[in-house]
């Protein structure tokens, strides 16, 4: 009889902690106290067993790790989907993957977000929140005008990938900011760029003094196994038996998609490249480490996962798996507050119920056109 590693709870191996920052939890705030300001990044294809801190040996996340160290830890939390689109449409919505009206991935008019519905950003913005998106959208062509554009369902600032396609790349021609293509030089590594782009939106928030929603849909780890050059040469050092296996991937007419010698190496060298991402955003948060309730302000930050990855170690899941509506989840959140650090929360979430939670939170009413559940 086979074992459906989904229902395995007992094993810390299988048991996926989903990082993500957790609207729906956020303690109820008195009026007139300082907005918290939320950091939340969506890591594409993250599986349960890719964080050192549940049980991955063959690579370490120290900075990731340290949100289950000094944050909350989620035991039971499933994505939104299986794959792309539908995962994030259903974050931004608040749908049941089963309500969703985005259930695959699809072209770019049909996955756009229906204008009439309230979503996640524009919950934030009509609590007086500025925000903005950096990374891979998902839901249209980012330079199109809305309803495809993220600038017109409440995001002040985008940057990142110009379709969800090209986000296949890391190496692309161009990326696109509030709108607008901008080119890029040939063989550029665009991740540094976007998340760097995410920390100057958190610096000047901060510096503003205005509460922020921060959503970083990072591409990491999805394929293509591209990663910071000396990184790649570190691991292939370390995982030479897999030298011989050429991981090839397409992202599009006119992108640059190179293949890539042991995409095994690779896929390690992402985690590491997104560790140290991580890190540096930590430090971009002055409450990043205070727990104290005399502290105003709470920096949530994680990482989303929707489907197991590919070109991973021998014997892992391959991405899109369907045996569940949508993936159970590896999940984290820091919170500068008093709650017991490493405190694991086995209760049943979805990331759906971060709109739904958000928007209970604030006050702010639902479309009419949107779909409950």
């Amino acid at each position: 009889m086979k074992t459906d590693p989904f229902q395995i709870r007992s094993l810390r191996l299988v048991t996926p902690l989903l990082l993500f920052s957790c609207l729906l939890i956020l303690p109820g705030i008195a009026p007139g106290a300082p907005k918290p300001n939320v950091i939340y990044i969506l890591a594409d294809d993250l599986g349960y067993g890719d964080l050192s801190c549940y049980g991955q040996k063959k690579f370490k996340t120290p900075n990731i790790d340290r949100l289950a160290s000094e944050g909350l830890l989620f035991t039971d939390h499933y994505s939104g989907n299986t794959v792309c689109s539908p995962s994030r449409a259903s974050l931004m919505t608040g749908q049941h993957p089963g309500h969703c009206y985005l259930r695959s991935n699809t072209g770019p008019k049909a996955a756009a977000l229906d204008p009439a519905m309230t979503v996640l950003p524009e919950v934030f913005r009509a609590a007086g929140y500025t925000t903005g998106a950096f990374g891979k959208w998902g839901m249209g062509v980012t330079c199109n005008t809305a309803p495809e554009n993220p600038l017109g369902h409440g995001f002040d600032e985008f940057f990142g990938w110009k379709s969800q396609v090209i986000a296949h790349t890391y190496y692309p021609t161009s990326v696109v900011h509030n709108g607008k293509e901008l080119p890029l030089e040939a063989g550029t590594y665009v991740h540094p760029l976007v998340m760097e782009k995410a920390r100057e939106f958190i610096r000047r928030s901060v510096k503003d003094d205005r509460p922020f929603f921060c959503y970083i849909p990072t591409a990491i780890p999805h394929a293509a196994m591209h990663a910071p050059k000396q990184l790649h040469e570190k691991w292939r050092k370390k995982f030479p038996e897999f030298d011989k296996k050429i991981g090839k991937y397409g992202a599009g007419p006119g992108e640059s998609c190179p293949p890539v010698q042991n995409p095994i190496a690779g896929f390690a060298a992402m985690m590491e490249h997104l560790d140290n991402e991580v890190g540096e955003i930590l430090p971009s948060h002055p409450a990043r480490t205070r727990r104290s309730a005399e502290n105003p302000r709470l920096a949530l930050l994680g990482v989303l996962h929707r489907r197991k990855a590919e070109d991973r170690f021998p014997g892992r899941p391959h991405g899109g798996m369907e045996s569940l509506p949508a993936g159970r989840s590896p999940a984290r959140t820091l919170q500068p507050q008093e709650r017991p650090a490493g405190d694991e929360r086995p209760r049943q979430r979805a990331s759906r119920h971060r709109c739904q939670g958000e928007r209970n939170h604030q006050g702010v009413p639902s479309a009419d056109r949107e779909v409950k559940g």
